[in-house]
C-alpha cells in the first residue's frame, strides 16, 4: 500500500453501499490496482501479502482457504478504503499526531492489552503484518479518530433527559438503585458513542460522495 474508527468497531456493523464506485478489472499482475481512493492506491502485492500473513496466522482447513481468503480480501479492500477516505480528509485539515494523542492512545490501548498480559509493544512484535506496519497503523488510527472527535464527536448533544432515563431504567432493573459503577458521565459517554454510528456514517458518507474510489469488487466500508 503506497499511502494509505472507539467508533469504528460499531461501525463496521452498519451495512451501507459505497458510491460513486468504478471497478478495476483484474489481471493478477502484482503491480495491479486493487483500490484506489482520489489517487490514492493499493496495489495486488500488498493484498496478497496481507492475506498471505493473516491466513498464515490461522489454522485454516485446505478446503475453506478459498472463501476465507475471499472474505480477508473484502475486509481489507473495505478498510483500506474507509481509512484512506478519513486520512485524506485529516491531511487536508492539517491535522498531526501530537505527543500527547500518542500518550492517550497508548494508554487506552494498553490498559485493554493488559488484561491479556500483554504490552503494546508485544502486541505491534506479534503483530500479523510486521511491527513496523502494525506502528504505522497505530499512527494512522490516532488521526482518524482526532478527526472523528473533531467533526462528528464533538458535534453529538446528549441532554440531561436522555441520560436520566437511562439511570432510571437501571434502577427498575436493578432495584432502589442504578448499579455502583454506573454513573451520569458514563451513561453519557455511551450515548455519545451510541450516536456517533450513524453520525460517523454520515460523515463518511459525505466524504465518499467528494471522492473517486475505484475497486476490483463493489465497496462496503462498514463490512
Amino acid at each position: 500500500m503506497k499511502k494509505t474508527v472507539g467508533v469504528f468497531a460499531a461501525m463496521m456493523m452498519v451495512s451501507v453501499c459505497i458510491c460513486p464506485w468504478i471497478g478495476y478489472a483484474q489481471t493478477g499482475d502484482p503491480d495491479e490496482v486493487v483500490a484506489s481512493v482520489d489517487g490514492v492506491t493499493c496495489l495486488r502485492k500488498d493484498l496478497d501479502k496481507t492475506v498471505g500473513d493473516i491466513l498464515a496466522g490461522q489454522n485454516v482447513p485446505a478446503e475453506q482457504q478459498a472463501a476465507v481468503r475471499k472474505r480477508i480480501e473484502q475486509a481489507f479492500i473495505n478498510s483500506f478504503v474507509m481509512r484512506t477516505l478519513l486520512k485524506n480528509e485529516a491531511e487536508r485539515e492539517g491535522l498531526t499526531v501530537t505527543g500527547e494523542d500518542r500518550e492517550k492512545q497508548e494508554a487506552r490501548v494498553g490498559a485493554t492489552l493488559k488484561v491479556a498480559n500483554k504490552t503494546l509493544d508485544q502486541y505491534f512484535k506479534e503483530s500479523p503484518f510486521g511491527e513496523e506496519k502494525a506502528r504505522k497503523e497505530f499512527e494512522i488510527t490516532i488521526l482518524i479518530e482526532k478527526l472523528i472527535q473533531l467533526n462528528v464527536t464533538a458535534h453529538i448533544k446528549v441532554d440531561d433527559a436522555e441520560v436520566e432515563q437511562v439511570m432510571k431504567a437501571a434502577e427498575a432493573i436493578g432495584g432502589l438503585q442504578p448499579p455502583p459503577a454506573l454513573t451520569a458521565d458514563k451513561v453519557r459517554e455511551g450515548l455519545t458513542q451510541q450516536k456517533a454510528i450513524p453520525a460517523t456514517r454520515a460523515y463518511l458518507n459525505e466524504l465518499k460522495a467528494k471522492a473517486t474510489i475505484k475497486a476490483i469488487i463493489p465497496i462496503d466500508p462498514y463490512e
